[in-house]
């Protein structure tokens, strides 16, 4: 199900830049796992829309009626908190790489970029013939490939910065393709 809810504009830039990864609302409407909340950012000063929206899915809920770990007298003299947990999002590892490219002067044209993309691609294909004795025997995983697909995962990220793309919405863009696909 699909939920429109107002947010301020503090609060829907934090969750834009992966800052806030929670919600905290009133529970005068359901919601559960699964569901698509669309928060679309509302000035309280203007009282209109700004015209910005993101679409957030719901991935746990809890509700405080429900919460019996603490006596009433002690909510009702501390109260709740709700704490927010980290998470990368692809937007944000995206960040990072560009920002450790940039302090250590690892700033290509995009053809060197990609040519250590594919000579990164072959060292997993290296390491996979490896983990069958090139292919003389079953599969047997070797610790070697994580470091090796991490290779591509960096040099992937170095290509899509050079070219601003958004490897989130490159993602979901083909996940829809494959979907309608099926």
């Amino acid at each position: 199900m699909r939920i429109e809810k107002k947010i301020w504009p503090k609060f829907f830039q934090k969750i834009l830049d992966g800052d806030k990864t929670f919600e905290l609302r009133l529970a005068d409407w359901e919601c559960k796992p699964g569901d698509v909340l669309v928060l679309k950012e509302w000035d309280p000063e203007t009282k209109k829309y700004t015209g910005r929206v993101i679409e957030k899915k719901v991935t746990y809920v809890v509700k405080t009626k429900d919460v019996k770990f603490w006596p009433k007298e002690e909510i009702e003299k501390y109260g709740f908190q709700i704490i927010g947990l980290e998470t990368r999002t692809l937007n944000q590892i995206q960040n990072e790489v560009e920002e450790f490219c940039q302090k250590h002067n690892l700033v290509y044209p995009p053809e060197h970029r990609v040519l250590d993309l594919v000579s990164e691609v072959g060292e997993v294909a290296k390491e996979v013939l490896k983990m069958s004795e090139y292919g003389t025997k079953p599969l047997q995983f070797r610790e070697e490939i994580i470091s090796e697909i991490g290779d591509v995962f960096y040099s992937l990220i170095t290509v899509a910065n050079y070219f601003n793309i958004n490897l989130e919405e490159a993602l979901e863009m083909v996940i829809k393709k494959y979907k309608t696909k099926n």
